[in-house]
């Protein structure tokens, strides 16, 4: 029997390469999951490991994604809803979503 390696942590893997039949209740609670780990470690919340596959447009759509994810939390943060830049910022948000989605056929768990 082998032993439970406690101290080890496992990189959490964001697979792109999946199919459109692939993509399923399940996969999209674990991507949310995933993608919420990643936003609160940009924050310094966790200590995380990820790894992500997939054709190099798709993976270039979700760190861009993300990045304005963060950019947008930041903003509005530091600022307020109401502040033209947290605006401009959710505009840019949802031009991100939008293309990640048109270009890997996975809807942005996120909104």
């Amino acid at each position: 029997m082998n032993k439970l390696h406690e101290d080890k942590i496992v990189p959490i893997v964001i697979d792109l390469t999946v199919s459109g039949e692939q993509i399923n209740e399940s996969f999209l609670r674990s991507f949310g999951a995933a993608i919420e780990l990643i936003i609160k470690r940009m924050f310094g919340l966790n200590a995380l490991d990820f790894k992500v596959r997939g054709p190099k447009n798709a993976v270039a759509k979700l760190a861009d994604t993300i990045g304005r994810e963060a950019d947008y939390i930041s903003a509005l943060a530091d600022s307020g809803l109401n502040n033209p830049s947290v605006i401009n910022n959710k505009w840019k948000l949802q031009k991100a979503i939008k293309d990640f989605e048109n270009q890997t056929g996975i809807t942005w768990p996120l909104k």
